[in-house]
This record gives C-alpha cells, structure tokens and sequence, in this order.
C-alpha cells in the first residue's frame, strides 16, 4: 500500500475479513482513498468485525457502495458479482492472495474480460491463485517483496497517475515524514546539510538502478 501511497490513487475493494480489511486499514493508515464494495445492502454491516473500518472509509473521504438495496442479506452468488464492480472500475487489478477457485479468482477473470491490466503478488502466503493470473493474458507476476517487484510495481502506479494528468512524486511519503521529523525536532543547520549529502548519494546510486516496465 506504501507504494500507492505516493501517487494519487484510490483502493477499489471488497471490506471481507481477511485480505480486503487488510489493504483498506493500510490504506487508511498511508492516506489512500478508499472506495469499498458491499455484497448486501448498506445498511447491514458485515462482517461485524470491519465496522470501525466502514466508518473510517466514509470519515476520511471515501465510499461505501453496493447494487443491492437496503435490508437485502448476503448470498455467496452476491460476493461473486460485487467483484465484478471492483474490476469493472479499476484501472489496474492486483491479487494479492488467494486460491485458483476462490474468490478473487472470480475477480481475476472479470478483469480479463473487461480488458483490465492485471497484477498478482508472488509471496509464500499467495497460494495458488497467481497460476489463475498468469493464465490471463493481461496478467503479470511480480514478487512484491524482491526490490526490482517494487519498482516494476511502482513503475505501474506512477504510469496509471501520468495517464490521468496527476502529478507524479515519488517521494511524497519521505516529504510527509520530513515534515513531521521537522515539526518535532529541534533541527540544526548541520541536519540539513547531512540531509543534502544523503539525497546527493541517493540521486546518484538512483542512475544506476534498472528501471522496471
């Protein structure tokens, strides 16, 4: 999520237990708009365990929305059509984990059919779902905790921000801490000059790291 984080983006997903509460509380946390898909009416809550992050959703700008009207119940067959929302309005699908008949395999191949690019995460926890992406052929594997996975991931994210017109900072997260270190230390004019020197270093190791497309 730190990688969105930086760029101007939205988290489109499904508020289930699990992998969903996990990326809309990372997302809240690094300062991510939330838009989150329900498979039942919006005035039930539930899980009852995602309720504080519902209302976190909604408090800091984002969206709770769902096709179905209110005091309607979940069915499984209401999960697997929510999904196709989630990929419907994406610009970039990304699995995270998963099985090759779960859930978010629906979304997987609801992305395919609607032309999305799509990501899945290889990791130890992934299961076997990154096989159901790297059947599609908009799908592509990154391993997300290899650095040249997090660029080539990041190199995805800042392209999606450059084709809306957005400004594109890479460094927006550092900005944000440097200004809350600046607000909370009693800094000196030898801090910064430190400071200078390390972004110096930083630039030039930067020219020597391949870029991932």
């Amino acid at each position: 999520m730190r990688t969105m984080a930086a760029y101007p983006m939205t988290l489109v997903s499904g508020l289930a237990n699990g992998i969903d509460a996990a990326a809309h509380d990372a997302a809240l946390r690094d300062g991510v708009r939330n838009v989150a898909f329900l498979g039942h009416g919006t005035d039930l809550v539930f899980p009852a365990e995602t309720a504080h992050l519902r209302a976190m959703i909604v408090h800091s700008g984002g969206c709770v929305a769902s096709e179905y009207l209110p005091g309607e119940r979940y069915r499984k067959a209401q999960f697997v059509q929510r999904n196709r929302l989630q990929a419907g309005l994406a610009d970039l699908v990304v699995a995270a984990e998963g099985e090759y008949t779960g859930g978010t395999a629906h979304t997987v191949r609801f992305a395919t059919s609607y032309k999305r690019p799509l990501i899945g995460f290889t990791w130890p926890g992934a299961g076997d779902l990154t096989r159901a992406v790297a059947e599609q052929p908009t799908g592509q594997l990154l391993d997300i905790f290899d650095p040249a996975g997090r660029r080539a991931f990041d190199a995805r994210c800042r392209a999606l921000a450059n084709a809306y017109g957005h400004s594109a900072f890479g460094l927006q997260l550092v900005e944000r801490q440097l200004q809350r270190e600046a607000q909370l230390r009693q800094l000196t004019p030898e801090d910064f000059k430190r400071l200078r020197a390390r972004i110096d270093q930083l630039e030039q190791r930067g020219a020597t790291w391949p870029s991932e497309q």
